[in-house]
């Protein structure tokens, strides 16, 4: 059990951890209970929890629509205008003493060709013979299928619906809609993303919050030897977020830039684009001009002791190169 100075040990021989006698006691390091958090959210709710209803309601309505297609598979074939067949009578048989015959899941067995009999066996078939001879206009036979009827425009309208207010409520861009890209401006792409983009920096200074604690209470175990306390607080988390940028036109942006800022920082708006540290990048052009340098020197002592004649320069040629 940790405490925010110690630490307390039990033991147990038992596997269900029952009869825990107290063992130990020991001086926490880390100055702090070792179990740090990282929150979602001021609530600490998952994303999808404030919308759960809705997800189960969408749910709920594909499994209602895979629960019609099958039902629409398994129809009853309806024919009217056709006699019931079975005639056979009694419908159940029966033995010598009047009882009724059970096969081997107690059920009473029916008589072949019985009226009972032939409506089991239309079940089966998932058919369904009526008679309408009733009729003073005499039979009028028909066929078709019992099913329900699905109303597919006001379901897909519903379904529609909740997708609409699940990534409404989540803050979430909606990457199929097809006004959310084309010909819209970087601005109006912005806006739309806007909650989305608030969202992400709620995040972030929680779990910089969280990684910060951590940070500090491997600094209180680090400053037994060593005091880096001070060192863990100048530490500076960065996040790159992970959406669309158009390069060519950030590209465009630093050029104009150049001269106005210092290079460093250039170097450093730049880094999101190359994937190059910015000081590692300046300390590249830096190299880059000294070997120009160093080149332009090179050919400027050959031109000077590139020999006409083939003479002495010649050999002083020699031992230039």
């Amino acid at each position: 059990m940790y405490t925010a100075d110690e630490i307390y040990y039990f033991n147990s021989e038992a596997s269900d951890f029952t009869g825990i006698k107290f063992d130990r006691v020991e001086t926490s390091p880390f100055q702090g209970v070792p179990i740090n958090e990282y929150k979602n959210n001021e609530e600490r709710l998952g994303d999808y929890e404030s919308v759960l209803d809705g997800i189960d309601a969408y749910d709920l309505s594909q499994s209602e629509l895979a629960n019609f297609q099958q039902d629409m598979n398994d129809a009853y074939l309806v024919i009217t205008g056709n006699p019931m067949t079975g005639t056979s009578e009694p419908d159940y048989q029966t033995d010598e003493n009047g009882e009724l015959v059970l096969d081997e899941y107690n059920n009473p067995i029916t008589v072949d060709n019985s009226e009972t009999d032939v409506v089991q066996n239309m079940l089966k078939a998932r058919l369904l013979i009526l008679d309408n001879n009733n009729d003073p206009e005499g039979p009028n036979p028909s066929a078709q299928y019992l099913t329900k009827t699905y109303d597919s425009t006001g379901a897909e309208a519903y379904k529609k619906r909740l997708v609409d207010d699940i990534l409404r409520f989540t803050f979430t861009p909606d990457t199929n809609d097809q006004n959310f890209a084309g010909t819209q401006s970087g601005e109006a792409m912005k806006y739309k993303l806007m909650g989305n983009d608030n969202l992400r920096k709620t995040k972030e200074r929680l779990l910089t919050r969280g990684i910060m604690r951590r940070l500090r209470l491997i600094g209180n175990v680090w400053s037994i030897k060593n005091t880096l306390y001070g060192i863990i607080n100048e530490v500076q988390l960065k996040f790159t977020p992970n959406v669309p940028q158009n390069d060519e036109e950030r590209v465009t942006q630093l050029k104009a830039l150049y001269g106005v800022i210092s290079d460093e920082t250039l170097f450093e708006l730049l880094e999101t684009f190359t994937g190059v540290d910015a000081d590692e990048e300046m300390k590249r052009l830096d190299e880059q001009k000294q070997k120009g340098m160093e080149d332009f020197t090179a050919q400027t002592n050959y031109k000077q002791l590139k020999p006409d004649d083939g003479g002495q320069d010649g050999q002083l040629l020699d031992q230039a190169d």
